[in-house]
């Protein structure tokens, strides 16, 4: 994977970008994370697929746009990379990546071959934030977003940060349910965060101009879905992912007991089982 930036309109976008062992695949990191994120799949993916990966605006090495972090901004710039390719590609996101594919399929059906959605949240971080365990997770995050203490140490502090999951009356620490070494990755991503981001999310104010029946009703390639476990971090409760599937002509929707949010990076070979032979089968 070779790093370069990528300049846009007004702004430059850093990325990675494997060797062209086949079409392109455009994978789109969830917020707060970077385009590394995705190291733990490369492996298996690029023996077929030329991967592109980003850090999405206001992440990582990737330029900063202070308070233009709706979702639609960060669609304004995938639709202008995947369209600087030249040809059809396929879409990998996770949470927010998933949106942005969607975006970006819904914009420009001619580049998008097929989809990969990871537990997209869609309103579970719109209007339903408040209630979920997202609300609780970003509100550790603010005062360590840039922070300068040891990795270690911002680590430590968010695994004792307390977080509501499903079907718990009390809150939990959130190191109960996400593992210390995936904890040190999410302290050094928040160095490297733009701290306006967060703050628009809770505020309810990130899917503004992204209406999600509109979005995924003007998708018209292949897709799957993969939602996580609700009962142990998933974001998606059951009938709202079948409701999201439902809007989507040519959806598959696969659950993954067990799972939480972040799956491909703590469930590689699980979420590896539906989506090879579902990427097999758009070449």
């Amino acid at each position: 994977m070779i790093e370069r930036l990528v300049p846009l309109n007004d702004l430059s976008l850093n990325l990675a970008v494997g060797a062209a062992n086949g079409p392109s695949l455009v994978l789109f990191h969830g917020v707060t994370r970077r385009w590394d994120d995705w190291l733990v799949l490369c492996p298996v993916l690029a023996s077929r697929w030329q991967i592109h990966a980003l850090d999405q605006r206001g992440h990582g090495k990737s330029g900063r746009v202070p308070g233009a972090y709706r979702v639609i901004d960060f669609v304004s710039d995938a639709v202008q990379y995947v369209a600087s390719l030249g040809g059809a590609v396929v879409l990998f996101g996770h949470s927010l990546g998933a949106m942005v594919a969607c975006g970006v399929a819904a914009r420009r059906p001619d580049l998008v071959l097929g989809l990969v959605l990871e537990d997209p949240t869609f309103e579970i971080t719109g209007k339903h934030i408040a209630n979920t365990m997202f609300a609780d997770t970003f509100q550790a995050y603010l005062p360590l977003i840039g922070s300068d203490l040891p990795i270690s140490e911002v680590a430590r502090r968010l695994a004792h940060a307390l977080v509501r999951v499903p079907g718990k009356q009390e809150k939990v620490p959130l190191g109960s349910i996400r593992d210390l070494a995936g904890l040190r990755y999410t302290a050094s991503c928040l160095r490297q965060l733009d701290p306006t981001i967060l703050p628009l999310i809770l505020e309810q104010r990130w899917l503004e101009g992204y209406d999600v029946e509109t979005t995924l009703g003007r998708i018209d390639c292949p897709t799957l879905l993969i939602q996580g476990d609700p009962t142990t971090g998933g974001a998606l409760p059951d009938t709202y992912a079948q409701e999201l599937a439902s809007e989507i002509d040519d959806c598959v929707l696969v659950k993954l007991p067990g799972t939480g949010h972040n799956i491909h990076s703590v469930q590689t070979e699980l979420i590896l089982r539906p989506v090879l032979p579902f990427l097999a089968s758009l070449t």
